[in-house]
């Protein structure tokens, strides 16, 4: 048990001053470099790490990796001690061959090893390189991709868009046509409306069959036997005026009458008045050659009537012609109605005076007459916007 112990003390009393001399053992003994025998510790120099040697049992074993025994004094040995110095020096040689091979072949498998690791190391660099080159390989590829797929929704979005714009565009196209269709037709309509009311208007002012002469010998030979109508029938065949064209006239009348009161007032108001002031003459729009042919339809309409009336009422003009005179003979009540109105209302050549305010108090002023022309113009007016208002 002594000769057990005892060893084994030395050993690590070896190994602690190893440790301390520079040398540390490798971990795990099986990555050591050489092959250490009979229980050798394989250690490594500080200095230089991939150095390794062997530690051996002091006393026990002995050599670079531990293959040698020691002998000692206690061991009984079979061996014989060669009688020449020839046997010494052939086995001392085969102990340095058997040495030197050892050593090779330590060398060959360090160099084995180192090319190994090395190759091992290159082959991991090339597949690390290999890996980053498919990495940016594919992302490469991801980004192209992505790129392409971006530009290609682009794309349909610009389509869309176009499609959508052309879309509107031609449904705008389509309203607009639509309502100048609608506003086309509308305007035909009224066109139509106007023409036949200035047709209706011709018509009805259109002369009847028969000349002149041949109306007077007819009205001379009547009023010769003796024939008087009545009251009713004397006024229609004497104006032949249809219902339709005296709601019209009606309406002209009403409204003359009211321009002319408010032309009137207003020229008192500006007599009254220190300073004038210039009136602002509304701007009449162009008339277009449709609507200028339908208001000359309706002022021929309208000269047509005034001829015809002139001449229907030409006796009563020439009052002072008694050849041509053949106004039939008013009953009483006709008479009295007519000394009631001229009662009532002034004289064309009577003068009006009106009341003035002055510096030195209210003094009666002559009333200024609205002249024929004035009444005129403000009927053509009033004509010119009873047209643009049907258009």
């Amino acid at each position: 048990m002594s000769r057990i112990l005892l060893p084994l003390l030395i050993f690590l009393c070896t190994a602690f001053h190893t440790d301390a001399a520079g040398q540390g053992l490798v971990s795990p003994q099986t990555a050591c470099r050489i092959r250490c025998e009979n229980g050798g510790m394989c250690v490594f120099n500080l200095d230089n790490p991939n150095q390794h040697s062997c530690i051996c049992l002091l006393g026990v074993f002995t050599g670079d990796r531990c293959q040698f025994k020691v002998v000692s004094a206690d061991d009984v040995t079979t061996t014989q001690v060669p009688t020449t110095v020839m046997h010494y020096e052939k086995q001392l040689e085969m102990q340095q061959q058997n040495q030197r091979e050892q050593e090779e072949k330590r060398r060959r498998e360090e160099h084995e090893r180192y090319w190994r690791e090395e190759n091992e190391r290159k082959a991991q660099e090339d597949m690390a390189r290999r890996r980053q080159q498919e990495s940016n390989e594919r992302a490469r590829h991801e980004e192209t991709r992505r790129k392409h797929e971006e530009e290609r929704e682009r794309l349909i979005e610009e389509r869309e868009r176009i499609e959508a714009m052309r879309k509107e565009q031609y449904e705008a196209r389509v309203r607009e046509a639509e309502e100048e269709r609608v506003k086309e037709a509308e305007r035909r309509r009224q066109q139509e409306e106007i023409e036949k009311k200035a047709m209706e208007v011709n018509r009805d002012w259109e002369y009847r069959p028969g000349t002149d002469e041949d109306y007077q010998v007819a009205e001379k030979d009547e009023y010769d036997e003796g024939e008087v109508a009545e009251e009713g029938d004397e006024a229609e065949n004497y104006d032949h005026v249809n219902p339709r064209h005296e709601k019209v006239l009606n309406t002209i009348t009403n409204t003359f009458n009211e321009a002319v009161q408010t032309t009137t007032e207003k020229h008192e108001e500006t007599i009254r008045e220190t300073e004038t002031e210039n009136e602002e003459i509304p701007e009449i729009p162009e008339i277009n050659k449709e609507e200028e042919t339908t208001f000359n339809g309706i002022v021929n309409s309208f000269e047509k009537a005034v001829d015809h009336t002139i001449k229907e009422h030409e006796s009563e003009i020439n009052e002072e012609d008694d050849y041509w005179n053949h106004t039939p003979e008013k009953s009483e009540d006709e008479l009295a109605r007519d000394r009631e109105s001229s009662k009532l209302a002034p004289h064309e050549d009577a003068e009006e005076f009106e009341l003035e305010k002055a510096s030195g108090g209210w003094m009666m002023v002559s009333k200024p007459k609205v002249s024929a022309s004035s009444q005129l113009n403000s009927l053509i007016s009033i004509l010119i916007f009873i047209i643009m208002a049907l258009f």
